[in-house]
C-alpha cells in the first residue's frame, strides 16, 4: 500500500456520475503515472451504477484516493468542491472515461515549474472512441492565440488541463453555477484577464467520444439554449470590441463556434468574411486581442468554411479566392505559421 502524502505537491481532482464502464481505466492511469507524489480527490457524485463499488476497491489498495461519497449535485458543484478540498500546489483535472499518458503529470509539472509565468497549461489530445477514427487535437501553444480562442469557444480540452491552486483563492474564481454545460469555457473567460496560459505540445491525453457526453447532449438537445448559454460568455468579448450583432450574425457566430457546426450548417462565405473583417477592424481600434493571433484564427476558419461547402457541392465560394482574407488563409496554411 502506498505512504499516506500528507502535502501532495499534485492533487487529481475527478467527478464521477454513473461511470462505471470506463472508470477502472481512467483512476488506474493517474495512479500508474511516473509522478506518484499526488492525491486523488473523486467525488462520486449520486452514481446509481456500479460506481462505487469500482473507486472502493482501488482505494483499498492505494490510499492516495480520497473518496467523497454523496447525493448528486452535478458536474460544476462537485469541481468547486475538489478544488476546495484539494492540498495540492497544482490541480489536475481528470474525467472519468478518459484516459491520462503515464507521463501526463510528470510532463506538465516540469512546463510549469520552468515556466512559473504559466498558470493554466493544457495539452494535445488524442480523440478516440467507439465507432470514431482517432485524431490529435493539437491546440494554439500560446497564451495570445489560446486567448484568441476565447472569442468562439474553450482555450483547452477541459480534462487535460493543469493549474496553479492559488488563482482559486482569488474571489470568484471557481466554476460558475449559472453557466451549465459551458462552465470551463466561462472560467477561461475570467482567468485570462489575469492568467498566462500555454500547451504542451505533446499528446498527454486520451480523450473518450462518447455520443451521450455532457457537451454533446447539450449541443444537440436544445440549440436555441445552447446557443444562449455560449452567447452569454463570448458576447463579452464583442462588447469589448464595440460590436453590435444582427439576429443573422448571432447565428452566424454560433455556427462559427465549432468545426462540427460548421459542417452542418449553410453559410455564405462571404458573410463569413464581411463579419470578420468587421471584429478584425475594430480590434485594431480596442486591441482585445493579439491582432496577428486573432488574424490567424479567423483565416482558419474562413479556410475551413470553405473546404466544407466545396464538399457539399457549392462551388460558388471559390470566388472568395479573390478576398485577401481567403488568400492569407491558403497562405497561412502553406507556411504553416504557428502563433
Amino acid at each position: 500500500m502506498e505512504t499516506t502524502v500528507k502535502k501532495p505537491l499534485i492533487s487529481v481532482i475527478m467527478s464521477v456520475f454513473n461511470g462505471e464502464k470506463y472508470l477502472r481505466d481512467s483512476i488506474n492511469s493517474i495512479l500508474n503515472q511516473t509522478y506518484r507524489d499526488l492525491e486523488f480527490i473523486i467525488i462520486n457524485d449520486g452514481s446509481t451504477d456500479g460506481s462505487i463499488e469500482v473507486i472502493q476497491e482501488i482505494e483499498e489498495r492505494d490510499n492516495r484516493i480520497v473518496l467523497i461519497d454523496r447525493e448528486n449535485k452535478g458536474l460544476i458543484a462537485s469541481l468547486n468542491e475538489c478544488i476546495h478540498l484539494a492540498k495540492g500546489e497544482y490541480l489536475v483535472r481528470m474525467d472519468a472515461d478518459d484516459i491520462s499518458m503515464p507521463n501526463r503529470i510528470e510532463e506538465q509539472l516540469q512546463f510549469m515549474v520552468e515556466n512559473p509565468d504559466v498558470s493554466v497549461l493544457g495539452s494535445y489530445v488524442e480523440i478516440f472512441g467507439y465507432e470514431v477514427k482517432s485524431s490529435i487535437w493539437k491546440l494554439p501553444i500560446k497564451d495570445q492565440a489560446l486567448k484568441a480562442r476565447l472569442l468562439f469557444t474553450v482555450a483547452f480540452c477541459h480534462p487535460s488541463v493543469m493549474y496553479k491552486k492559488e488563482i482559486f483563492n482569488e474571489a470568484g474564481f471557481y466554476y460558475n453555477k449559472d453557466y451549465l454545460n459551458a462552465e470551463d469555457y466561462e472560467l477561461w473567460t475570467r482567468l485570462a484577464e489575469k492568467y498566462k496560459f500555454s500547451v504542451v505540445p505533446k499528446v498527454l491525453l486520451k480523450y473518450r467520444y462518447v455520443i451521450s457526453s455532457i457537451s454533446r447532449v447539450a449541443d444537440t438537445s436544445d440549440v436555441n439554449e445552447r446557443q444562449r448559454v455560449l452567447a452569454s460568455i463570448y458576447n463579452v468579448y464583442l462588447s469589448r470590441l464595440a460590436i453590435t450583432t444582427s439576429s443573422n450574425e448571432e447565428r452566424l457566430h454560433f455556427n462559427l463556434t465549432t468545426s462540427e457546426r460548421i459542417s452542418n450548417s449553410t453559410l455564405n462565405l462571404f458573410d463569413v468574411i464581411s463579419y470578420f473583417t468587421k471584429i478584425l477592424e475594430q480590434n485594431k481600434k480596442k486591441r482585445v486581442f493579439c491582432p496577428v493571433a486573432l488574424e490567424h484564427l479567423l483565416v482558419r476558419k474562413v479556410l475551413t468554411v470553405f473546404v466544407y461547402q466545396i464538399k457539399k457541392g457549392n462551388f460558388s465560394v471559390m470566388m472568395a479566392i479573390f478576398h485577401k482574407l481567403f488568400f492569407k488563409a491558403i497562405i497561412d496554411v502553406f507556411k504553416n505559421r504557428i502563433v
